[in-house]
């Protein structure tokens, strides 16, 4: 959802269209990117009154979870991903996914 749009509108968007669990008085103030679009709804979390600045990035492959009353600033990347170090061939060898509570 691009900028200017206003925040009641974003959250009402992200809560309806994207099947986000949103508290109430959630600030969204910018676009908000996500990695692993097709497990938004089943693995983001977001609590009453967080606050999400502009420009904010979640990787949803795995849950995240954003507590109530939690301020994310511009720019954040929020990573659920890794890989394990491999051989000097190949470095990135088996995916890891794991939780983020904020």
């Amino acid at each position: 959802i691009p900028d200017g749009i206003g925040h009641r509108l974003r959250v009402m968007v992200y809560r309806r269209i994207w099947g986000i669990s949103i508290g109430k008085g959630v600030i969204i103030a910018g676009r908000i990117r996500f990695a692993s679009p097709q497990h938004v709804a089943r693995n983001v979390r977001i609590g009453d009154r967080a606050v999400f600045n502009r420009n904010v990035f979640i990787d949803a492959a795995a849950p995240v979870t954003i507590g109530a009353g939690a301020s994310i600033a511009h720019d954040v990347l929020i990573i659920t991903t890794d890989h394990k170090i491999g051989t000097p061939e190949f470095r990135s060898a088996d995916r890891i996914e794991k939780p983020v509570v904020i």
